[in-house]
């Protein structure tokens, strides 16, 4: 009866990292690459996967989260197998309410509204969330998804970064977030092996295409970054 009970719990846990040190310290130098330079892709080539999440999710949370990291899940990957999973890699506890989370899992079409992230405050703005969006393709070649403009620190002038399957109520947020900084979330993007980010010091546009096919950039008043 033991072996059984055993077995059954084998059959919930996959590989994570094979070289956890060597890995996580690659797979942290792509982050810091990304937060540095907002918008740049970044690519975790033959990393693990866990039921539904990419090499890029799982590896960033095999990276980043821990014991003293509460994680809150979106009900897409709120499964046992996700759970067993990060639990007996990353040790993390999970919460039941966003607001409580260090960091946040979720699918880039959630119904997850940011304001129900933890944003930090005036006095310790760090200690507001990171949030792991899993969207249906970065800079995909087949011409569809939303393509933003990001400007601000670790870009020399723009950069273009367009993204599939992203929530309307996130792509609005990220064009009004620089009105409360330093206050805001972090966000990492990923699908498949690609992961970018988009810190809350960049200043993110949308391009809409008008009725004759033009781009048209969508202005918004920026602010000072003291």
């Amino acid at each position: 009866m033991t072996t059984d009970n055993n077995e059954s719990e084998d059959t919930y846990l996959y590989a994570g990292f094979s070289d956890p040190v060597t890995e996580a310290q690659s797979v942290f130098r792509k982050m810091l690459k990304a937060m540095s330079e907002p918008g740049n892709v970044q690519f975790i080539k033959n990393g693990p996967t866990l039921s539904n999440l990419g090499s890029a999710a799982f590896s960033t949370l095999l990276t980043l989260a821990d014991n003293e990291t509460p994680l809150w899940l979106s009900p897409a990957f709120n499964d046992e197998l996700t759970r067993r999973n990060l639990a007996f890699h990353c040790g993390s506890s999970l919460v039941e309410q966003s607001k409580d989370a260090a960091f946040i899992l979720a699918e880039g079409t959630t119904t997850l509204l940011p304001e129900e992230c933890n944003q930090g405050d005036p006095a310790w703005p760090d200690t507001s969330a990171t949030v792991l969006l899993q969207v249906d393709a970065i800079n995909p070649s087949n011409d569809q998804g939303q393509t933003l403009t990001l400007k601000g620190p670790g870009i020399q002038t723009s950069r273009t970064l367009t993204v599939q399957g992203l929530a309307p109520q996130w792509l609005t947020w990220l064009q009004q977030r620089h009105l409360s900084f330093p206050l805001g979330l972090d966000l990492i993007l990923v699908s498949d092996a690609q992961m970018t980010a988009l810190p809350r010091s960049v200043l993110v546009t949308l391009l809409d295409s008008d009725s004759d096919g033009q781009s048209n950039e969508k202005e918004f008043q920026t602010c000072t970054l003291r």
